[in-house]
């Protein structure tokens, strides 16, 4: 996966769904190899992670993938129970079969004739690593808890220890959050997906961000997938990403990156509202915080050293003095 700072996967290409993804119906709109690229760039083997709002378990179908531990919450029974019959069914054979899918994707990418010489040599050591990666996966033993709590909690760390009692803190975070009232999951009594006001559900988004970041680890990172409110009656955006910048700014932490994950919807283009209308939302925000170990927090970028062949052409005379 490239660093580039948007993410497309294609409507058709590559794999949706595969190995115990599949089971199972929630609304989540995530495709699995999202979060597949997520867990692997922002964690390592044997890390344990932390996802306060997993509903049905991608991000922990993917740590188990990987060899890395989680831990899941949701407030929805149906949720974890749907989470815990995937990690259930996700043995050792699974997990092969899974590295298996992803290296076909990868391969039947590379013999594409839109794929050039740069990206199938990407690819090659790709996949060279994926069949070092699994070998030592498939040799490993993971934890993993999946429970009916509130991600408001403030005993993060207890769940810890139970994954590892030598360790108090979580070593990365990753989680797709609830949009308030835009995608209501239920109707359970504290659900924040039930929160119709949006400065309410604001309010309680911060109380579960402050103890979801009190347990993760100094120079870790927090991913958070957010997308935006639009409400076409009103004729206006609830910047739920820029309130969730907010909210992680005071808490300490800083904003290490930001993707755009491009997804596709079926059907028509439906427009919003009146003329001049609002366009269909088709991304979705993916931020990673980074939580600073107090050393360096405004250190300044080093001074661009430019290549002497741009040097030449900034001059426009073919003289290698560097610009002014």
């Amino acid at each position: 996966m490239s660093y580039k700072s948007v993410w497309d996967f294609g409507r058709s290409g590559g794999i949706t769904n595969y190995s115990v993804h599949s089971i199972g119906e929630y609304p989540s709109k995530i495709r699995p190899i999202v979060f597949h690229h997520i867990v692997k760039r922002f964690s390592n083997k044997g890390d344990i992670i932390l996802d306060p709002f997993c509903g049905c378990g991608t991000m922990a179908v993917e740590a188990k993938i990987q060899g890395r531990h989680s831990i899941n919450f949701d407030i929805n029974p149906n949720a974890i129970e749907l989470t815990n019959t995937k990690l259930d069914k996700l043995n050792k054979e699974e997990i092969e079969k899974a590295y298996e899918q992803i290296m076909n994707d990868l391969i039947n990418e590379s013999d594409s004739e839109d794929s050039g010489k740069l990206r199938k040599a990407q690819i090659e050591k790709e996949l060279v690593k994926y069949r070092k990666e699994i070998q030592e996966v498939l040799s490993s033993e993971t934890k993993h808890i999946a429970e009916v709590k509130d991600a408001r909690i403030d005993d993060y760390t207890s769940y810890v220890k139970r994954i590892n009692s030598n360790k108090e803190y979580a070593d990365a975070i990753i989680t797709d959050i609830p949009y308030g009232s835009m995608i209501k999951y239920s109707e359970l009594k504290d659900d924040l997906s039930t929160i119709e006001d949006y400065d309410s559900f604001i309010e309680e988004l911060s109380k579960s961000f402050n103890n979801m970041v009190s347990v993760l680890k100094k120079d870790g990172y927090c991913v958070v997938f957010v997308a935006d409110y639009r409400v076409a009656a009103s004729r206006k955006i609830l910047p739920i990403h820029v309130d969730v910048v907010n909210i992680m700014r005071n808490l300490g932490l800083t904003l290490f990156d930001t993707y755009i994950w491009r997804y596709y919807r079926s059907g028509g283009f439906r427009p919003f509202g009146k003329k001049p209308f609002q366009a269909m939302n088709v991304h979705t925000y993916i931020l990673v915080f980074h939580k600073p170990n107090g050393e360096e927090l405004n250190k300044a970028n080093s001074e661009v050293r430019y290549r002497k062949r741009l040097i030449e052409k900034l001059n426009g005379n073919g003289n290698s003095k560097e610009p002014d």
